[in-house]
């Protein structure tokens, strides 16, 4: 039988089950209990009937807890304190004579984590955490809020927010309720959510002797709007329309941009700053007249293709580079199929010739008519009409092959190759 444990994360602490009826007082000294991770072969404890100091892996240090008297009772349950999603998992219990296993069991532990979602756009999101436990001096305590690799979201202490510990992803983006260890409303609000605050946030409250005193995880998931299209479009909309208000527009900034924070559009004192344009996009955006006014901040991207396939981001800010609203939109631009391709192959060069279709997506570049009996290099592919290139590190001699069959590469052409 196979004991099935579920408790929140938030809980002072877990019980993992075992209770046996067998008299193991006999040659007491030579008995021993050891609980382990399955999955990870991790030792939580080994204790001994010898009296013996306990041995157990640095991470279930002061974490652990079994009766005074398991030997006698034949109770040798575990309780694990401050468990979090890590300790989802398999866990055996076994009972030595020495090195001969008197008993064996299994117990599978699963740590359930609130999950939060939100959509992408809002001003700001909510992870909760109310709790009632006591605290008398509050002075000695610290409430920590962390992210993947202990990275710090928020920290409050004596009374104030210690902005200068938190990470600079998180500076300027992160509140607690007032006076939060006597309310017991550990709660944060993290603003302006991206898609990249898409994780699991961990709250800890610790004293000064950093002994953890309750430990709670939040999933946060935040969900980009998601706009597809075919390739060959004339152009398509990254649609946002937001109630935000502002009461000079003169002093607001709207910027898009895409990965690397590579700027796509800029709009700032009532027009357009193409100057500031990544040079991929210039030419090929557009935002609605008096976008700050109407509310209306989508843009147009013209002539999109398959390499504009990528998270944009809108971001509202100020003259003090404060955020004050943001959104973002996944783009997924389908591209073309191939119906000619090599044949033999490479780096020589190759016979183009028909094919089934490829499953490989293509950027098609407008060129001369080909016949079917050209060569070309390997890393390239033929259409009629169209050059399109597979490979994003053509080499220099494969670059400048490249240019004398698509004259205009490397830049970006509006007009595309029929379906």
């Amino acid at each position: 039988m196979v004991y099935e444990v579920a408790v929140d994360s938030g809980e002072e602490s877990v019980l993992l089950p075992y209770k046996t009826i067998a008299h193991l007082t006999k040659n007491f000294r030579q008995i021993s209990v050891e609980w382990r991770n399955l999955e990870n072969d991790q030792l939580i404890v080994h204790k001994y009937g010898s009296g013996q100091p306990d041995e157990q892996d640095q991470i279930y240090r002061n974490r652990t807890e079994m009766k005074k008297h398991w030997l006698r009772t034949g109770d040798f349950s575990l309780t694990l304190k401050h468990p979090t999603d890590l300790e989802t998992s398999s866990y055996s219990c076994t009972v030595y004579n020495k090195d001969k296993v008197l008993k064996k069991k299994r117990v599978v532990l699963e740590v359930k984590v609130q999950q939060v979602e939100v959509d992408s756009g809002l001003k700001s999101v909510l992870l909760p955490w109310k709790t009632t436990f006591h605290i008398e001096d509050v002075s000695q305590v610290t409430v920590e809020w962390t992210a993947y690799g202990d990275r710090k979201v928020h920290v409050y202490e004596d009374g104030s927010d210690r902005t200068n510990e938190q990470d600079d992803k998180y500076r300027n983006r992160t509140e607690m309720k007032e006076d939060p260890l006597r309310t017991g409303d550990l709660s944060l609000i993290l603003k302006h959510p991206t898609d990249l605050d898409t994780r699991t946030y961990t709250c800890t409250v610790y004293n000064r002797d950093k002994q953890i005193l309750r430990r709670k995880q939040v999933r946060l998931e935040v969900k980009v709007q998601q706009v597809k299209v075919d390739s060959g479009l004339k152009s398509v909309l990254l649609p946002w329309k937001t109630t935000l208000h502002i009461e000079d527009v003169s002093q607001v900034t709207v910027e898009w941009t895409a990965y690397g924070a590579r700027k796509v559009h800029v709009y700032e004192d009532g027009s357009d700053r193409t100057n500031e344009q990544d040079d991929e996009y210039r030419n090929r955006t557009e935002m609605k007249e008096d976008p700050l006014r109407t509310g209306d901040l989508s843009l147009i991207l013209k002539h999109p293709t398959d390499l504009d396939t990528h998270t944009y981001t809108c971001t509202v800010y100020n003259r003090d580079k404060q955020i004050l609203r943001r959104k973002q939109v996944r783009l997924k631009v389908k591209g073309q199929y191939c119906r000619h391709r090599l044949r033999g192959g490479g780096r020589g060069g190759g016979k183009v010739g028909p094919a089934a279709p490829s499953a490989q997506p293509l950027t098609c570049l407008r060129t001369p008519q080909w016949s079917g009996d050209e060569s070309i290099p390997a890393p390239l592919r033929l259409e009629w009409n169209c050059c399109v290139v597979l490979s994003l590190d053509l080499d220099h001699s494969e670059h400048s092959l490249l240019s004398s069959f698509c004259p205009s590469f490397p830049s970006r052409l509006t007009e595309h190759c029929a379906q």
